[in-house]
């Protein structure tokens, strides 16, 4: 347990991943809510918008997502990390102008994309994760990794949304606000990768110069 938490490279993953889960739960349980508060549309509109998105975008990302990363070689191939920070740019595009979002269309596009991005950037981030820990320690990992997953992501978005909801007196402004606080965690997820890509390169490196090393010794 102890080498997994020192894994940094495997802390990083994990709180990226988190985070995502956090973003993707919070608008499942609220966006059907926001768009008929904030946006005013109609219920019926709304559960069809709700269940289009939910059943293409994330079908989508992940087809689209493997087709991808299996054609330049997998999680494991150099080119893997620059793709994630390429869609997750264009998760941050499509999240952070959300909340002051005025017109309903806009907003359902905006939805499906970032449904898109994190059904195609989930199962390669999830590959790297478990791939910086040896082999022996992947089952914990994985269950450290899940634990984490409940307890930063899927518990508090639905919280952390319907308490900052309900602290103005004005529904809408307040409503916005929380939208803001779930869809701003792109920036933490995009940190998170960015310090996980460094520590890949970081032990990359390491282990050329001990590979170096070795061959100088021979």
């Amino acid at each position: 347990m102890g080498q997994i938490i020192q894994n940094r490279m495997f802390v990083f993953m994990v709180l990226a991943i988190s985070t995502l889960y956090f973003i993707t739960t919070g608008i499942q349980y609220w966006v059907s809510d926001y768009l008929q508060v904030v946006l005013g549309a109609p219920a019926d509109e709304v559960f069809y918008f709700y269940s289009f998105t939910c059943l293409s975008a994330p079908f989508c990302g992940l087809l689209a997502g493997g087709v991808v990363f299996s054609n330049i070689g997998g999680y494991n191939s150099p080119k893997a990390f620059p793709l994630l920070f390429l869609l997750g740019m264009l998760a941050i595009a499509v999240s952070l102008p959300a909340p002051f979002i005025a017109n309903k269309n806009v907003m359902y596009g905006l939805m499906w994309l970032l449904f898109f991005s994190g059904a195609f950037l989930l199962p390669t981030m999830t590959g790297i994760m478990l791939n910086s820990v040896q082999e022996g320690h992947r089952t914990t990992a994985n269950s450290v990794a899940t634990l984490v997953y409940n307890l930063l992501g899927y518990l508090p978005a639905p919280f952390v949304y319907g308490f900052v909801s309900t602290m103005g007196q004005d529904a809408v402004l307040s409503s916005r606000y929380a939208m803001g606080c779930i869809m701003f965690m792109t920036l933490l997820t995009a940190v998170m990768m960015m310090l996980g890509y460094r520590e890949k390169r970081r032990l990359e490196k390491e282990e050329e110069k001990s590979f170096h090393m070795d061959c100088a010794q021979d």
